[in-house]
């Protein structure tokens, strides 16, 4: 075939020609325009992969840290890996709350720089690191913990009820108390409640019959009217509630018996203020709970299975033990401490 002659313009004599390949360019464009379309996706892809960070990150008493994960190495003996390294961790996101009071000796003071102290905020600081747990100390009046009132059942307090803390320190679990809640590894063994009256008892009271006698108790303590109605060898054991008196703590219940609001205070030993001399203990004491002092909470709460795992460690490592004795000497000017639990 001839060649098709040039198509002529008619405007200012320009000349084109047809030809089927005159669509190419607009196709060669389109096919640059989705290339470099999937070329930018895969390259925002790939830096989103590497800003991953390929190690947790953890909280532990409130700073953050990044563990990187060890390369596999071999053991010496047998070839097997090696093992020695703490991967065991709590949730990193998770803050603990955990209430604590004061006017308790030794247990729970504040210091002269107006801060709280005692063995109870050293044993938390000292598990809560060993759990990896991120705990929080929140200061309380005890009743929010557990609250009594005179001639009815001891209930629940509402900080703990009300979720304002996930678990009250130091408290010991009793027949009443497992009804209600639940209760860590103990850290502390048990204590019997006594009778205390005035130095010398110079009222004569007679602690196997307290007939018509006021009795103290501290506000929400395992040493309650309810384990002294237990106490079926004191005679008048059962109080009626005219014979029942609630203070907030172990100041107030000294202040109580000196000022004969009271005529005896039933409690345990422990504090400075009841155990310094200024007063005076009576009775062989009487077992009032079920196991020692730990950590109370409500039965819903994870904190108790995180908490217990901390504190098995240190008590296997043998660190529980010298933390005890730290404690005893540490705070020994406010009173003397219960024994410290093995396991």
């Amino acid at each position: 075939m001839e060649a098709q002659p040039a198509e002529t313009s008619s405007v200012k004599g320009l000349t084109t020609e047809t030809s089927a390949s005159s669509t190419s360019p607009k196709v060669l464009i389109i096919a640059a325009v989705v290339c470099g379309l999937i070329a930018m996706v895969a390259i925002i892809i790939a830096a989103f992969a590497l800003s991953k960070q390929s190690s947790p990150s953890i909280t532990i008493q409130g700073k953050q840290r990044t563990l990187q994960a060890p390369a596999a190495q071999s053991s010496s003996v047998g070839g097997s890996q090696n093992t020695n390294v703490n991967t065991k961790l709590a949730d990193s996101n998770r803050i603990w709350l955990v209430a604590t009071g004061h006017g308790s000796g030794a247990y729970g003071y504040i210091d002269n720089d107006g801060f709280l102290a005692g063995a109870y905020t050293d044993i938390i600081d000292a598990v809560c690191t060993e759990a990896g747990m991120d705990c929080r100390i929140v200061w309380d009046k005890y009743s929010n913990c557990y609250f009594s009132e005179p001639g009815q059942h001891s209930f629940g307090g509402r900080g703990l009820h009300g979720r304002w803390y996930d678990a009250c320190t130091g408290w010991y679990a009793t027949v009443e108390r497992k009804h209600i809640f639940a209760f860590s590894k103990p850290f502390f063994k048990p204590t019997l409640g006594y009778f205390w009256v005035k130095l010398g008892n110079p009222g004569n009271f007679n602690h196997n019959d307290i007939t018509g006698k006021k009795i103290g108790f501290v506000d929400g303590w395992f040493t309650n009217e309810k384990c002294m109605a237990r106490w079926t060898s004191v005679k008048g054991s059962l109080l009626p509630k005219s014979g029942i008196v609630y203070v907030a703590d172990y100041n107030e219940m000294y202040q109580a018996i000196q000022n004969n609001t009271v005529d005896a205070g039933f409690v345990a030993s422990g504090s400075g203020l009841l155990s310094n001399g200024t007063l005076t203990r009576l009775s062989d004491g009487f077992g009032c709970a079920t196991t020692g002092a730990g950590m109370m909470t409500r039965k819903d709460s994870g904190f108790n299975k995180a908490w217990n795992v901390g504190f098995e460690k240190l008590v296997a490592s043998g660190r529980f033990k010298k933390l005890c004795d730290d404690v005893r000497e540490k705070h020994k000017n406010l009173g003397e401490l219960s024994d410290c639990t093995e396991a």
